[in-house]
């Protein structure tokens, strides 16, 4: 098909060869990995032959190619489109299609997309109009590209001589670093402070690193950190570590020894409790059989006498 639709454009039939990339498409469609190629080529064989004199033309084939293309495909294509509304079309149109790029993109890619975005907004409408991109792009991201984005977030602010908003923007960040894995962002945030602050931002600045230091320290009893690897302890293990770490004596097989505790059997958890309470309700209602018995007997209703008949006693050591 590629071959047939090169051949048509060498003898200068280019509309057939549009058409015959038209039903190759038809052929190939995402999610099918030969769609990407033939997108590729129709695509920069009609710029090259209209360029900027089809433009309306050339956003319908974009926006057909965008509107099934897969993830990984979606910052290929979405470059070209930018690119063809920058050279041929509107500067805010290109705007868009670079938020609709880092919207789009995977979460790794996420970072890159949106750098690149804030550059073109940079260029195009100046510094200040960035800044609702910079919180999208820190909602967006994970927490670690989040950061580096705070701190260029910071770095746009001061050379603006917003400090305040500089350091708004470091504040949010330092929730999302490890002190102990992330020296370089607290680096900078005391490099800032030693420039811009003073003794009671820099106290301010110190005690967010303690409670975040707190947070990222958190004890958990289920996992051990054991030479950088996270191991999953047993039953037995577990136990042993509850006992070391908060003092309590735990028995064999997970019994405690506290008092106030309950031990199952191996019938289950509170099936020990449950059968004695049964089998202490089953006496009493045989004793009361008993009871029962041992009046009629001595009514004599056994007998076939009437009620409160007979002469015998009734002894009431035998109740």
């Amino acid at each position: 098909m590629l071959n047939f639709a090169a051949f048509l454009e060498e003898n200068k039939y280019f509309e057939e060869a549009f058409a015959s990339y038209e039903k190759g498409l038809g052929l190939f469609y995402f999610p099918q990995k030969h769609a990407k190629p033939v997108w590729d080529t129709y695509l920069d064989k009609f710029h090259e032959r209209y360029k900027g004199t089809k433009v309306e033309r050339s956003r319908e084939l974009y926006e057909r190619c965008l509107d099934k293309c897969p993830p990984e495909y979606v910052s290929d294509f979405m470059m070209k489109y930018a690119k063809f509304e920058e050279d041929f079309g509107l500067a805010k149109r290109a705007l868009t299609v670079y938020e609709r790029c880092a919207v789009a993109v995977p979460e790794e890619e996420k970072l890159k997309a949106y750098q690149l975005y804030i550059a073109k907004a940079e260029t195009f409408y100046g510094a200040t109009r960035t800044r609702p991109i910079y919180e999208a792009a820190i909602a967006a991201c994970n927490d670690a590209d989040s950061a580096k984005i705070c701190l260029q977030y910071s770095d746009l602010e001061k050379s603006l001589g917003e400090i305040d908003r500089a350091r708004a923007a470091l504040k949010f960040g330092a929730q999302l670093c490890d002190p102990a894995r992330d020296p370089v962002y607290w680096t900078r945030w005391h490099d800032f402070e030693v420039s811009f602050g003073n003794e009671e931002t820099f106290r301010d600045m110190l005690r967010i690193k303690r409670s975040v230091q707190a947070q990222f320290s958190t004890v958990n009893y289920n996992a051990e950190q054991m030479d950088g690897q996270v191991k999953n302890l047993t039953d037995a293990e577990a136990v042993a570590m509850i006992e070391r770490e908060e003092g309590l004596a735990v028995g064999e097989g997970g019994g405690s020894r506290v008092s106030g505790f309950v031990k199952a059997d191996a019938g289950g958890a509170g099936t020990g409790k449950r059968k004695a309470s049964e089998m202490g309700a089953n006496n009493d209602i045989a004793a009361l059989e008993r009871q029962a018995q041992k009046l009629r007997e001595a009514t004599g209703k056994e007998d076939g006498g009437e009620e409160g008949g007979g002469d015998e006693e009734i002894d009431i050591d035998d109740l």
